[in-house]
Order: structure tokens, then sequence, then C-alpha cells
């Protein structure tokens, strides 16, 4: 007697099979799973390094404090993570996953140099989660001073704020990559917030702004002297000022904007939002750093 569906001794697909956690197709991880499932590895790691990059970058320039290293390390995440990826089973996404390695890689970096990540004091547990997501505006308003208030975190509450705010994780992928529950990693972006604004608001860090701000304007540039006019000569006439809005005398006459078309050019007559200012928090990936990740991409064999 067959089975039926319900049977409860029926054999259930195991969320530990590599890939047994299917991901719809609207999942911005779906080309790179399916490439996976149809083996195509050299597919699935071009896609990663499209993806993420710029993630795993930040995460480690973040806590490294070095270009050059984070560099470095990153290209090793990435070289561990193509190694890893035939074997990768869905459980987690791949943001997280590829993430995860990079954070693991720094730390193991940091304390081969005997410097923790957190500080002294960090790895304990909050006893209470902050009311709301710290406001991250008045720091924007300082963007020359930006960095000295990231100079003031560790290198974990650095990564952590960078990855939040720069390139828009949130919390529950924070707390996968970090291996941290969410509560931990609310306060922590919190705690790192009101650092970086206590930083901003002293006296000394306001400094380079009031400087700025205060400076005396630059000097006129001097007039050049008119010619000599000849005698006998009349002076130009005076022309009539055009009340506001109104063209110039001579001027050809404004063009009506097609009916039905805003003003303000194509960009905004198709409805096309401007692009958004990248931010001052995100730590993209340089040019060289992903020529160096396309090298790594070359020695992968294809399938």
């Amino acid at each position: 007697m067959k089975k039926s569906v319900t049977d409860p001794g029926a054999r259930r697909p195991s969320s530990r099979e590599p890939h047994a956690v299917p991901e719809p197709t609207t999942h911005p991880d779906a080309p790179l799973l399916r490439a996976l499932r149809e083996g195509d590895v050299r597919a699935a790691a071009e896609g990663l390094v499209r993806r993420y990059a710029d993630e795993v970058h930040a995460l480690c320039r973040a806590m490294v404090r070095d270009a050059t290293a984070a560099e470095d390390l990153a290209q090793d995440v990435f070289g561990r993570a193509f190694a890893a990826l035939p074997a990768f089973r869905a459980e987690a996404s791949l943001r997280t996953w590829i993430l995860r390695i990079a954070r693991n890689r720094c730390v193991d970096h940091l304390r081969a140099r005997q410097r923790e990540p957190w500080g002294p004091g960090a790895e304990e547990e909050p006893d209470a989660q902050p009311a709301a997501e710290p406001s991250v505006a008045q720091l924007l308003v300082h963007r020359e001073q930006l960095r000295a208030g990231l100079d003031a975190l560790s290198e974990g509450e650095r990564a952590l704020v960078v990855l939040r705010f720069g390139h828009e994780l949130g919390y529950p992928e924070l707390a996968d990559a970090f291996g941290l529950k969410e509560g931990a990693v609310r306060m922590r972006v919190s705690r790192a917030v009101a650092k970086m604004r206590a930083v901003l608001e002293t006296p000394g860090a306001g400094a380079m702004r009031s400087r700025s701000a205060g400076a005396p304007p630059a000097p006129a540039a001097p007039r050049r002297p008119s010619a000599p006019r000849a005698s006998g000569a009349r002076p130009p006439e005076a022309r009539p000022e055009a009340p506001p809005g109104a063209p110039a005398p001579g001027a050809p006459p404004a063009r009506a904007p097609a009916p039905g078309l805003a003003r303000g050019g194509a960009r905004r007559r198709l409805g096309a939002a401007p692009p958004a200012p990248p931010s001052p928090f995100a730590l993209p990936a340089s040019d060289a750093l992903r020529a160096r990740l396309h090298d790594l991409l070359d020695a992968l064999s294809p399938t």
C-alpha cells in the first residue's frame, strides 16, 4: 500500500540536505542558488563577487582599520568562499554566509595581533534592548568628522555601524553574520551611535567645522580698469531693468512646456528620481580589489 503524502511515516526532505530549502524566484540570491543546483560553481562565484564584494570589503576595512590588509583579507575570504560553494547548504542566505566567513577571518587576524574585536567587557549580553532605531541624521550633517566618530569605536562596533547604515543590512542579518543575538546587535549599534555623537559634539571634534564655517571670505578679485573713453563718445544707454521673472529685452520668447510634461528636464519628465548620493558610511570595494577577485574567478575551472 502506498503511503499518502500526509502519512506521518513518510520521509520528509531534511533541511540539512544540500539546497533542500527552496528559494523563491524573486529572491535576489535565486540565480546564484540555481547555478549551484545546476553545478555551475563559476557562475555562482561570479554572482557572489558582483553582489557582495562591497559588503565583504566594508566589513574587513571597518574591522582591521588598514586598507591594504582589508583588501588582502577580502581576497582571502572570497577564495575560501569559492572553495566552499559546492558544499553550500541553503540554511542561511549567501549574504550572511559570506559575511560570517569575513567576520571570522577578521577576528583571527585581530587576535593574531593581540587585538580584541569588541573591546573589554563587550561580550556581556545587554539587559535591555533600545526602544527605537538610533538616529544618524545628526551624524550625517558633519560628514567631514564622520571618520573621527568611527575611529572612536571598537572594530566590531565600527563594522556593525558601517554595514547597518552604509550597506543597509538588517538586524537579523547582522546577528546571523556576527553570531550574536538580535537584541545584542541592536544594543551595540545604539551604543556605537551614541559614542559617535558624543565625539562629534565635543569642542575638539568641532574645530574643523568651526574653522570651515568661520573662515573669512576670500578677497574679491580686483577690478580691471576700463579702457579710456574717447572724447566726444556718447556713454552707453542704460537699459531698463526687467522685472523678476520677465525675459530680458531682446531675448527670444521662452518655449512653453509640452502639455503633460513637468518642468525640470528629461529625467523629471520621465518620472525618474535623481540617483541618491552614496552613504558616507559605505566602504565600497576598489577597482584594484575587484580585479584581484576576477583573477580568482579566472582560476576556477569552467563547468
